[in-house]
């Protein structure tokens, strides 16, 4: 599978890469160099020992033949080799022009920096102004999977990559899920962001549509902006778009707002908010569609919510709270969702937390189910307390210990009627374990 990332202004979309195997590498190489690359993510550039090379400009540069036909100017014939400082170059040959501070590569050249790789019949290495210029290049940009062709492509330093006549994509060489071209790009690696002008989306190499410009991500950072829309159609919701915005509120907190709108019912908003703090993950998800056209009657309002949080402090305080709700038994299947709700027979409203330590461990809850396709009602624990002992009677040294462990759960049971329960389950257990090279045996 490969990667399609595209949006009005783009901030994330996110699919599994497989990377080319490193036998598939191998294959149709110049030098060690695979001229059909694809990299997941462009690996740094590797050091290497210099082989006694003729250093220019602050350059060294290796070749097989070395002259100077005229003052100023080198000339290298076969094998051409150049290492600059955060930056490689080989070529069939290259001149070098000293007083222009110019180096122009020709014949299966291919160039890595720390921005991107390239290979290409011919280029030109503007050292004075610490640049690159090439025509007719194929090229990946460096820690991402975002590659492509390009008839030329200008890259200087502190400026964005400028590149002319291309077409990107991040699916491996020979396939085709995705790729759009543009008359031009800019791409700030700085920012990780991209600019696209007159840009064609394909999907499978057959056009999809046009916009006249757009921003994409090349990395992983997020940038407010609609993600890419959904369109579908259905007998039971009618005609259906999706235009999700994205708000890349702070590093530690995002948000999605999404519009979905059914023919046949109505348009639906949802929200989810996003937070990272030092010890807890929160997440909160709402759905809701007002006066449904197609709902059970005293049912129009429909929607969905659901409350996560997670919370850790050191190695032994851990708190959950996982509270989800919804209308009624038929939004599931009207409507699906993406949201993560367990067993569709119920849902959890549930709040918890526990302190543990290496020998024992507690822990209180409280909860009270939704039932769905039923009318009854889940009994409520309010609260459940659970207590756990794990005592070993020998010392670390001892290879046969007396292991003592002990389980107390306490229930209180809640319901509307009158049926109301407390229950207490304690579980001792003594265990002598014996262990051998060859197996194990454990009284209990």
């Amino acid at each position: 599978m490969c990667l399609l990332g595209i949006c009005f202004s783009l901030p994330l979309w996110a699919q599994e890469i497989t990377p080319v195997p490193e036998d598939e590498l191998a294959k149709d190489t110049v030098d060690g160099w695979n001229m059909d690359f694809f990299v997941l993510k462009c690996p740094s550039i590797q050091a290497r020992e210099p082989l006694d090379p003729l250093r220019v400009s602050g350059m060294d540069v290796e070749a097989n033949d070395i002259n100077r036909p005229l003052p100023g100017l080198v000339s290298f014939i076969g094998n051409v080799r150049l290492d600059q400082t955060g930056q490689e170059l080989y070529a069939d040959k290259a001149e070098m022009d000293e007083n222009k501070g110019r180096f122009n590569a020709e014949g299966n050249v291919r160039l890595s920096n720390d921005r991107m790789r390239l290979t290409s019949d011919a280029l030109l290495l503007d050292i004075a102004n610490q640049g690159i210029s090439v025509d007719d290049a194929r090229f990946q940009l460096k820690q991402s999977a975002l590659r492509g062709e390009a008839d030329h492509l200008r890259a200087y330093l502190d400026e964005p990559i400028t590149i002319i006549g291309t077409s990107l994509t991040t699916c491996p060489p020979g396939e085709s899920g995705w790729s759009f071209e543009a008359e031009e790009i800019q791409i700030n690696t700085e920012t990780g962001w991209g600019d696209a002008y007159h840009m064609l989306l394909k999907i499978y190499d057959i056009p999809i549509f046009y916009l006249p410009a757009l921003s994409f991500p090349v990395d992983e950072r997020r940038k407010s902006g609609f993600l890419y829309p959904a369109i579908g159609n259905s007998s039971r919701n009618g005609f259906e778009l999706e235009a999700p915005w994205y708000w890349n509120i702070a590093q530690d907190k995002d948000a999605t707002f999404d519009f979905k709108y059914y023919s046949k019912r109505g348009l639906m908003l949802g929200t989810e908010y996003r937070q990272v703090t030092k010890h807890s993950d929160n997440v909160l998800y709402l759905e809701y569609l007002p006066d449904d056209e197609r709902a059970v009657p005293g049912e129009e309002d429909r929607y969905f919510y659901q409350v996560r949080s997670n919370y850790y402090k050191d190695d032994n305080w851990r708190g959950i709270i996982d509270v989800n709700s919804v209308s009624d038994d038929n939004y599931f299947y009207d409507f699906g969702g993406n949201f993560e709700t367990g067993n569709r027979n119920f849902l959890n409203r549930m709040a918890g937390i526990t302190y543990a330590t290496d020998k024992w461990s507690l822990s209180t809850a409280v909860s009270g189910d939704q039932l769905l396709s039923t009318n009854a009602t889940a009994y409520r624990r309010l609260p459940e307390i659970s207590f756990e002992l794990y005592q070993p009677f020998a010392e670390d040294d001892d290879p046969k210990p007396w292991n003592f462990n002990m389980a107390i759960e306490a229930t209180a049971f809640r319901h509307d009627s009158a049926l109301q329960a407390n229950r207490v389950v304690a579980t001792p257990e003594l265990s002598y374990p014996v262990r051998w090279q060859w197996g194990y045996i454990e009284p209990k």
